[in-house]
């Protein structure tokens, strides 16, 4: 930025205002929504064993909490007066009530339908955050500035909080699973598991 002329990212662009708290607001959500990344993909592939048409679809219900979102903000904007900060905290809540209608609903036996509404409330709630820090960046950085202000923001989002959520939670998801099948190897009794003699009768091994 010092040495080149017209650097891509200029150094007054940092020292926009509130910058790093706009910085933080997205790595706090794509923190947030690296679950949807992680564990619904385990879910639905490997506990549920969904196909791959039945997996796709489930993006339609996450397009929806986009498109409503989206309309949300808009006659949000258009016809209250209220701060971009009630937008974001609305965002939060919805991406927050999907965590925790995922956490209470996982379980081999649920059906498909009951996945709709947690992905319509984590696409609703991504838009929402998404596009209040978007228009508050906006109104609070120059025009010369704005696009580079974008810039670095797009960096943070998808270069650096999305691959630390998803290894965050493929880390724990690796020691919760061989801590368990652990506890399970422990539990059984090799002694006392039936084998089958060369007359085909199960006999056991006490």
């Amino acid at each position: 930025m010092r040495a080149v002329e017209h650097p891509f990212l200029e150094f007054g662009a940092f020292r926009s205002k509130n910058l790093w708290w706009l910085l933080l607001a997205f790595l706090v959500m794509d923190l947030l929504l690296s679950t949807q990344h992680v564990l619904q993909n385990i879910f639905t592939s490997a506990v549920m064993q969904y196909d791959y048409l039945t997996t796709t679809s489930l993006k339609w219900f996450e397009f929806l909490g986009v498109l409503l979102g989206a309309i949300f903000c808009w006659q949000y904007m258009l016809h209250t007066k209220g701060g971009h900060f009630r937008l974001m905290y609305i965002g939060m809540i919805s991406i927050l009530l999907y965590i925790a209608s995922f956490y209470f609903i996982l379980s081999p036996s649920v059906n498909v339908e009951r996945l709709y509404l947690p992905l319509i409330l984590a696409g609703f709630g991504h838009v929402l955050i998404f596009i209040s820090l978007t228009v508050y960046a906006n109104k609070n950085v120059a025009f010369t500035l704005y696009f580079q202000v974008l810039c670095i923001l797009g960096f943070i989002r998808m270069g650096v909080a999305a691959p630390i959520g998803n290894a965050v939670y493929s880390r724990a998801m690796t020691a919760a699973i061989s801590s368990q099948l652990g506890a399970i190897g422990s539990s059984v009794n090799l002694g006392a598991l039936p084998y089958a003699g060369f007359d085909g009768v199960a006999y056991s091994q006490v």
